[in-house]
């Protein structure tokens, strides 16, 4: 695929009522500096703020160009966001709470 459409393919078990999901695509087939605050705003924030309240939240990122735009960080510390940023291409070593806080932990169900 290239270009600004999704492949039905992508979707055909996708179920609304049951999966609450985010789609988006862009001309070019990549993510982009809109895209990513697209999501930060109409998505993160959105499932993350009413559980934060007033306190400061955290966001672990990789280091891709659409999270470390200007607009980006400083939309995040407007709002309390505090941005972690991995360094490029290092996610899959450093899993920081997979591989440390949650790999030894017994499963935790959030509670409202």
């Amino acid at each position: 695929m290239y270009g600004s459409n999704l492949q039905d393919t992508w979707l055909q078990d996708y179920n609304p009522d049951k999966h609450p999901c985010w789609f988006a695509s862009s001309p070019n087939a990549w993510t982009s500096d809109e895209l990513g605050l697209s999501w930060l705003k109409s998505l993160f924030d959105p499932q993350t703020s009413g559980k934060a309240k007033r306190d400061w939240r955290l966001l672990i990122l990789d280091g891709h160009g659409s999270h470390c735009t200007l607009d980006f960080l400083e939309w995040c510390h407007k709002r309390r966001v505090l941005v972690a940023i991995h360094p490029l291409h290092s996610t899959h070593g450093l899993q920081p709470l997979d591989v440390s806080l949650f790999d030894h932990s017994p499963p935790v169900t959030a509670k409202p």
